[in-house]
Order: C-alpha cells, then sequence, then structure tokens
C-alpha cells in the first residue's frame, strides 16, 4: 500500500502589495497607517505616498507660504503674500540690512505693517543704552520717511509679538551712534512685544527704525507707525504702555500755540499733548527733562480742564514730574508745556 504525504508549508510576515499596511511594512499601496506630512511639520497633510517596496515617501510634502506657520524649507512666514514688508511672497526675509531697507512713506494717522525676523541675518546691534544690550537676533531695518511735520511714534503690540523683540531709531543707518532711542520692554507675556518709540518728525528725512531680537530671539510681529501732529485733542501723540521697561519720547514745543493751561494757571508756552494708555493698575511717573522752565499737566478728559488729575511747575528747575494713579486700560492726556511763554527740546519718560 502507497501513501501518499501532503506537505504545506505556513509564509510568515507581511505580503507588500496586498493593500494592508502589515506589522513590518511602513505602509502598503494606499494604506499609509496614518501617516501624513504633518509629522515633518507641514501644515498640508497631503504628499505623503507609498513606494512599490512598501516604504514611506515624504518627498511630495510641501509648505504653504502665507499662511503664518513657519514650515520645513521657508526661511520666514508672516502670514501674508505681500513683498515688502520683511518676509516675501516666497517666504524669503527681506529689508535686513541698510542696502535694501523697507521704505514707508508716512502720512498723518496710523499705518500697521506685519513683519518677520525668521531666518534673518543679524546686521544691527543696538548702542548700550536706555536699558538695551543684546540684540544678537535677526533684525529688519524700516526707513520711514514722514510726509508732514509731527510726531513719529513706533509700537510692536504685546499681542502682536511671539518673541522677545527690540526697536531703536537711527538717523544714519550704518552708524550705531547715530542711535536716538531704544526700548528693550519686558514683563509681558514671554517679554514679547511692548516697546515703544516717540520722536520728533522732520518731513522728507527718513528715520531708520531696526526691529531687533533679545538674546537671539526671532519671530513674528506687528508694527504699529504713527504720525501724529499733536497739538491739541484732535491729534494727541499716541503711548501704550506694556511691561515695565521705561517710555521714552523726544520732541519739542517750539513752534507749537498754547492750548491748555493747569487750573492753577501754570502753563501758558506751548505745549504739546500725548495719550498714554496703560495696561494694569499701577502709580505711574511721568518725568519730564527739558531745556526750559518746564509744565507738566494731566487729565483724565482731553477737553475737560476740570478732569486735571496733576499738575507740575517747578520754580527752581526747568524740569517737571508728575506721579499719576491709573487703573488698567485707563487713559490720561498728558501736557508737555512751559512757563510764561517758554519753549523748546525735551526728553519724556514714562514708568512705574
Amino acid at each position: 500500500m502507497t501513501t501518499s504525504v501532503t506537505t504545506t508549508t505556513t509564509t510568515s510576515g507581511p505580503m507588500c502589495g496586498n493593500g494592508v499596511a502589515e506589522p513590518g511594512e511602513q505602509c502598503d499601496g494606499p494604506d499609509l497607517a496614518g501617516a501624513t506630512c504633518l509629522d515633518f511639520g507641514y501644515v498640508n497633510p497631503d504628499g505623503v505616498f507609498c513606494t512599490d517596496g512598501c516604504q514611506l515617501d515624504y518627498g511630495f510634502c510641501e509648505p504653504e507660504c502665507g499662511n503664518g506657520t513657519l514650515e520645513p524649507d521657508e526661511s520666514c512666514d508672516d502670514g501674508n503674500l505681500v513683498d515688502g514688508d520683511g518676509c516675501s511672497s516666497t517666504c524669503l526675509p527681506e529689508g535686513g540690512t541698510c542696502g535694501s531697507p523697507i521704505a514707508v512713506p508716512l502720512t498723518l494717522g496710523t499705518t500697521v505693517l506685519s513683519g518677520s525676523t525668521l531666518g534673518g541675518a543679524d546686521s544691527f546691534q543696538p548702542q548700550q543704552s536706555n536699558d538695551c544690550s543684546d540684540g544678537s537676533g535677526p533684525d529688519l531695518v524700516y526707513e520711514i520717511t514722514p510726509t508732514e511735520a509731527g510726531f513719529l511714534t513706533a509700537w510692536i503690540p504685546a499681542a502682536s509679538s511671539d518673541f522677545d523683540s527690540m526697536l531703536y531709531f537711527r538717523t544714519d543707518c550704518t552708524q550705531q551712534a547715530s542711535q536716538t532711542l531704544c526700548h528693550d520692554n519686558f514683563n509681558t507675556p514671554n517679554n514679547a512685544g511692548g516697546e515703544v518709540l516717540s520722536t520728533l518728525a522732520v518731513p522728507g528725512v527718513p528715520i531708520y527704525l531696526v526691529v531687533d531680537g533679545w538674546g537671539g530671539a526671532e519671530g513674528s510681529f506687528e508694527l504699529s507707525l504713527d504720525l501724529s501732529t499733536g497739538e491739541d485733542c484732535n491729534d494727541p501723540v499716541p503711548i501704550v504702555v506694556e511691561g515695565v521697561a521705561a517710555i521714552r519720547a523726544v520732541g519739542s514745543t517750539s513752534g507749537f500755540a498754547s492750548q491748555v493751561t493747569c487750573t492753577a494757571g501754570f502753563g501758558v508756552g506751548p505745549d504739546v499733548v500725548y495719550q498714554v494708555t496703560v495696561d494694569a493698575d499701577d502709580n505711574y511717573n511721568f518725568d519730564l527733562n527739558a531745556g526750559y522752565n518746564s509744565v507738566l499737566n494731566a487729565r483724565t478728559s482731553c477737553g475737560d480742564f476740570l478732569s486735571e488729575i496733576g499738575c507740575d511747575s517747578p520754580s527752581n528747575s526747568n524740569d517737571s514730574s508728575l506721579n499719576l494713579q491709573l487703573d488698567a486700560n485707563q487713559t490720561a492726556f498728558v501736557w508737555v508745556d512751559g512757563t510764561m511763554g517758554q519753549a523748546g527740546t525735551y526728553l519724556l519718560r514714562i514708568n512705574q
């Protein structure tokens, strides 16, 4: 009797090509085992495919310039496709040098720009003054040319910045010694934003503004540029106080009219008015260094002299000062004034 024996061989392991990603395979046909371009930091999940050898290929993952997220292969992304704002329409840095500053012709009113220092070069350092130091982050240069006389105020709102930024003005882009003002704010969330600079502006004369990062910091921001006359309640110079680093404003009352006086009659010289809004309950110091016998006058309502909350007219000093208790989100109107028609240049310092 002949006995027939049938032997069955069982092969274990994945079978590439059956459309199912099995243990030992990265993928199989349309089954990508959950892999997407998100795995590598892209916003668009599409772009992954499976090779004939059941290996994942991410070669078709691509960034989307203008979505506000820095993705692989992008040097910057400021959330738009506009050239001339520090990050180009192809997500490459621009405007980082004196040879190619971002040109901003500025008229009366407020202009808001979006920018990014991500991936840029560290071309500038602030002069070591006014609490500024270590501007070792990438930077951007704006060439701001006022078309009318007034006060130029630059501000990075804390809510719009995602890095430890700093601001400084120069009259000569290439010369560190030409720095006139610098502000490196702190005590905002992540020490981001809140920088404010304000200076007298001359029509047709450019002012160079550098946006820098402390300690190598880089990121995106919104920059508010305001040109105000400062003459009266119709167009005061806006200052927003965030964080605790002192804000400095440079100006002159020469050529201005006398618009207000203190309730006691002090301050019949030419004056400039600032609209100061604070973000926290605190005591705020306003210190004025002037080259003439100055007066400081403060109100809660610009056009109402009965809302006066402070007046200082020192008899033996050119400098004046006020200490005001202000509530969060409160606005005070502060006049830089002079005694008996006196006028000139000044430095106004605001801190807590």
